[in-house]
Parts: structure tokens; C-alpha cells; sequence
């Protein structure tokens, strides 16, 4: 999905209402009822019966957005409110009439137009399941001040035991420069309109931003075509992830067709991140999964996991490589001089397409090009510690240029490279970036990369290639987490919680 700024987001608008006929007050209501049903989505998916919300309206057009999703909510049977930083009477235009429309609804409307008056809220004011900033849009520059500034600093103090949603943008933050001038919000999910603005994919803009999702405001396709987008840079939507879903299964197909994969790692106190892995390319479609451990980790290994294929590693030189389409190889293998050794043979010999991955990618510190991923299409999944493993450097480094490191993993090692963390980042060899912006803290758990690598060894296998099985495995790895959280939540969240939500996460794009 293209990424824009905020001229050219203003410019998509103008065109909308102006050559397309589309009014700003229809554009508006699309918007809310977005994020009202994304609210809704969270308030399901937690289980919750009954759910209530406050939604903090500004002046501008995010005032307007957040007065229809309280609208859209109350049909929803969520109790509602809104606190405004001015009186009804101040608003104009399309806003005014969608607040005319709240108010005949039913939802009360709170007018806090002093600071005396957001101090007296504060103390007074009941607990709810969910906050929503509608206060400063994209259209806003320089640090917030006065009310906004005020009822900012409200819903960050709240974050501790509420949900923070922020309308197009968290309020206070640049939407071209991510950056955070004054006080901001900051938000466990955006929900912004159309396409996502520069500023919130920003490495600075992660801690404000949360995870992002977009809400379609039927913007003209062709209109988004001509628009200058993000130089080199992409996002991660669930339509790009639509589009390159595997198709339906013919009614004569057979486990073969689906991938032989071979798993290689394991060592002994470390055989379950190599059965994660293996549980999870099941979960995400493979049709044959072979484990490889050490012979003294195989008794272990092989009551874990019956419905895996597992076998003791050969002492000699022969793994069949011949007989897999897939293999990969890191989770669980230890970093030993042995280890290290077997790396070096296995990506020598392989004949198919291979994930790196984990203790893989750690024994080979300062060599990145040894993978050789020109020779056989290769995915590397390094976390920060792992990629300055790699460039022989400090994680540190790494972080300060996130999409520098990227693109030099790609370029040295031919292969394509999902650089982990917030706002995880997947580089192609020939310069290609993209950011997929879901997944959530509770994913910072042993095992979440285990699950991850066999998924992505999964979509392999049933024929994606490297960038879009790269591109496909972040997204729904990072969905089944949000999945997970939203039942176990972000505290709790395993591994085995993840894999357990694979199913769920690829239901969404295929009904089969």
C-alpha cells in the first residue's frame, strides 16, 4: 500500500469531494464508521458483552470523525460519551451537522472549555473501556497548546488501565516528520483514513503510532495511482496480503503439494522452538514437516510433537536435501562450532528455497554474505541483536537506522530480510522496503520468532515467493498476535497462543 504526506493525502481529499462528487460530509461519515466498527472488531474479539467509550472531539475535521463514530458506537449498544475542547455552537460545516446528528442520537456531549473544567472532569469523571482521541489532525503543525494539550495529557495519564485509539493521527504528532514537537498521544492502535501518512511509520513515531490500521474512504483508485507516494517504502495492508493469499485447494490435492519442508535445530534444552516452528508451518499450510535434532534431543523432540515427522540428525553428510522443497534452519540449533559448521554446509547443498533464522543466523557473525541468497531464493529473519551479529556492529546501530540496516542485510546476502521489532521491516536485494505495523508488546515472548520462521517456511512452500511470503508471514504472524492478546491479553500471550491463533488470522482471507 503506497504512503503518502500530508500535502498529497489534502490533495486525494480535494480531488474526492471536488471532481469526484463525493461530499466531505459523506467522506466523513465513512471515516467514522471505520473506526467505529474497528472499536467494535477489539470489543468481539475480547469477548466483552458490553462496552463504553470516550471520545475526545477537537475543533477540526477529526472532531467531526469522532462525532459520527460516537453516533455509529451508541447504535452499537456501546455507551457513549464525548468531551469537547469547545462549545457545539463554535463547530461549522460538515462537522456541525454530523454533531447535530450525535446529539439527536442520544449522545451526550460535554463541553470543557476551560482547564478548570478538564481538571474537574478528571477528578469526577467514571472509568470506561476505551478511549478515542479525535482532538489534532494531520493538518495541525508545531507543538499542541492550550485544551488540546490539556486533554492529551488526560488521555495519556489514563493509559495505564484504558485502551488509547487515535483517530487518523495521535494528536500532537507530526504526520510527515513522526515527530512528537510537544506533549502527544500516545495510542495503543491508529486508525487513519485512506492511506498511511508518512509520519506514523517513522521509527520515532512508534511508541505514539501503536498498531496501525487503515479504514478505506472510497478515495478514487486512480486518483491513488497518481499520487506520489513514499519513495522506496511501502505498507503491509490486508490487501496486499489478499493478494497474494494462496488459491483454493483443488479437491484432488494431496500433502505433497502443499510443501516438504525440512526443519533443522533443536539442540537439547532447546528441541521446543524447533517443535514451534514445526507446529506453526502445520498451522500455516504445509503439507510434509520434517524435523532434524541432535540424537540426543530426539526422545524429547518426538513426544512433543506426534503429528510432526521427526528424526535424529545424520552423523555424516547426507540430510536428503533433495527430497524438500523448503528448509529451514536456526530455531533451537545452538551456537557451537559444530553448529556452525552445519550452517555453512546446509546452505552450500541446498537445492530449494531456505529461511534463516535465530542461532542460524548468529553463527554467522560478520558474514551475512555466505548466505548467497541469489544462488536459491532465502528469507533471513534477524532481530536487532542478530542483524548486528551480522554487520558487525551494536544493536544500537541498528535501531538509530533501522531501514539502512534493512536494506544492507538484503543487499550482502542476497536474500530477502525481515528486520524484527516495532514496525517490523522487510528488504528486498535490490533496495524494495516495506513496514508492517500490527502485532503488539505481548509478542516480546520466547518462541514468537520460532513461530514466525515456520510460517514463513509454510507460505514457501505452497508457492509464494520470498518478498511476498516475507510480506504475507509478518502480517498474519503479526494478526494472530493481536489475536492472541485480545483473548489472553498482552501479559500473557504465549507462543503456543500465537500458533493456536494461526488458523483465525488466514480464516480472514480465505473462507475454505
Amino acid at each position: 500500500m503506497k504512503i503518502v504526506n500530508t500535502a498529497t493525502m489534502k490533495e486525494l481529499d480535494r480531488r474526492t469531494i471536488e471532481e469526484a462528487g463525493v461530499s466531505g460530509e459523506e467522506l466523513m461519515e465513512r471515516a467514522g464508521t471505520g473506526i467505529a466498527r474497528v472499536a467494535e472488531e477489539w470489543r468481539i474479539l475480547g469477548g466483552l458483552s458490553a462496552m463504553s467509550a470516550r471520545l475526545l472531539a477537537g475543533g477540526g475535521n477529526n472532531g467531526g470523525d469522532a462525532f459520527v463514530a460516537a453516533r455509529v458506537l451508541r447504535g452499537m449498544d456501546w455507551e457513549v460519551e464525548v468531551w469537547a475542547t469547545r462549545p457545539a455552537g463554535d463547530y461549522g460545516g460538515e462537522t456541525a451537522a454530523h454533531l447535530r446528528r450525535m446529539l439527536d442520537a442520544g449522545v451526550p456531549l460535554r463541553e470543557l472549555t476551560r482547564e478548570e473544567d478538564w481538571d474537574e472532569a478528571e477528578r469526577t469523571a467514571e472509568p470506561v473501556d476505551l478511549l478515542i482521541d479525535g482532538l489534532l489532525g494531520t493538518g495541525t503543525k508545531g507543538a499542541a497548546r492550550g485544551l488540546p494539550a490539556r486533554a492529551i495529557r488526560y488521555l495519556n495519564a489514563q493509559r495505564r488501565t484504558t485502551m488509547v485509539l487515535a483517530i487518523d493521527i495521535p494528536s500532537g504528532m507530526n504526520g510527515d516528520t513522526g515527530e512528537a514537537e510537544g506533549v502527544a498521544v500516545v495510542a495503543d492502535l491508529t486508525v487513519t483514513m485512506a492511506l498511511p501518512k508518512a509520519g506514523l511509520l517513522r521509527p520515532r513515531a512508534a511508541a505514539h503510532t501503536g498498531r496501525l490500521d487503515v479504514v478505506d474512504i472510497g478515495i478514487p483508485a486512480s486518483y491513488v495511482d497518481e499520487a506520489a507516494g513514499e519513495e522506496g517504502l511501502e505498507f503491509v495492508g490486508r490487501e496486499d496480503i489478499a493478494s497474494v493469499f494462496p488459491p483454493p485447494r483443488p479437491r484432488a490435492a494431496q500433502k505433497g503439494d502443499f510443501g516438504k519442508l525440512l526443519l533443522v535445530g533443536g539442540a537439547v534444552g532447546m528441541s521446543g522452538a524447533l517443535v514451534m516452528a514445526g507446529r506453526a508451518a502445520l498451522r500455516g499450510g504445509a503439507g510434509l514437516v520434517t524435523l532434524r535434532v541432535p540424537p540426543e534431543a530426539y526422545t524429547a523432540a518426538a513426544a512433543a510433537a506426534p503429528e510432526l515427522m521427526i528424526h535424529p540428525s545424520p552423523e555424516g553428510g547426507d540430510w536428503g536435501l533433495g527430497l524438500y522443497d523448503v528448509l529451514l534452519i536456526g530455531p533451537g540449533l545452538g551456537r557451537s562450532e559444530e553448529s556452525r559448521l552445519q550452517v555453512h554446509h546446509l546452505l552450500a547443498e541446498r537445492t530449494g528455497t531456505a529461511v534463516v533464522d535465530a542461532d542460524a543466523l548468529h553463527v554467522l557473525a560478520g558474514e551475512p554474505e555466505r548466505i548467497d541468497g541469489t544462488r536459491a531464493a532465502t528469507v533471513i529473519t534477524p532481530h536487532p541483536g542478530e542483524a548486528a551479529k551480522l554487520l558487525g556492529c551494536a544493536p544500537a546501530d541498528i535501531q538509530q537506522d533501522r531501514r539502512a540496516a534493512a536494506r544492507e542485510l538484503a543487499g550482502r546476502s542476497g536474500a530477502v530480510c525481515i528486520l524484527k521489532g516495532a514496525g517490523t521491516l522487510i528488504a528486498r536485494p535490490d533496495g524494495a522496503l516495506a513496514v508492517n505495523m500490527n502485532g503488539n508488546p505481548g509478542m516480546a515472548t520466547g518462541g514468537s520468532g520460532d513461530v514466525l520462521a515456520g510460517l514463513l517456511a509454510a507460505l514457501l512452500g505452497q508457492g509464494l515467493d520470498p518478498w511476498d511470503a516475507a510480506r504475507a508471514g509478518v502480517f498474519l504472524h503479526g494478526r494472530a498476535g493481536d489475536l492472541a492478546a485480545a483473548g489472553q491479553g498482552e501479559i500473557s500471550a504465549t507462543a503456543p497462543d500465537l500458533i493456536e491463533e494461526l488458523p483465525a488470522a488466514l480464516r480472514e482471507f480465505t473462507p475454505r
